[in-house]
């Protein structure tokens, strides 16, 4: 894995809200980062990193159905009120994959 600097798109902001993503700063902090990317090898990817990504999103997907109807749930996974119909919205039509990111560390020496 390697740690790869880069310049900011300067109209990253804009960019961000024509996309309807429009959370890129949460309480004042930055969400979205464009100033460094990781790169990883495909040995990396297929051994280390897709078997254990794959199991933590079946998992979220199976918390989903006692979540989406817990207004205290939401709450603590810190999702906008505003959004909690949408949310419940989209799981009853299937539509589970709103947006997802899981911060995840990983040491280079396996899963």
């Amino acid at each position: 894995m390697r740690r790869v600097p880069i310049a900011e798109r300067a109209n990253w902001r804009d960019r961000a809200l024509q996309a309807g993503f429009d959370f890129h700063t949460i309480d004042g902090d930055r969400y979205w980062d464009e100033s460094v990317f990781y790169a990883f090898s495909l040995e990396q990817i297929e051994t280390d990193i897709e078997a254990p990504t794959e199991e933590l999103h079946a998992m979220a997907i199976d918390m989903l159905d006692g979540i989406v109807g817990s207004e205290e749930q939401l709450s603590r996974l810190d999702i906008p009120e505003p959004f909690w119909d949408l949310v419940a919205r989209s799981w009853r039509a299937r539509q589970p994959h709103l947006y997802g990111r899981m911060d995840l560390a990983y040491s280079g020496r396996g899963p």
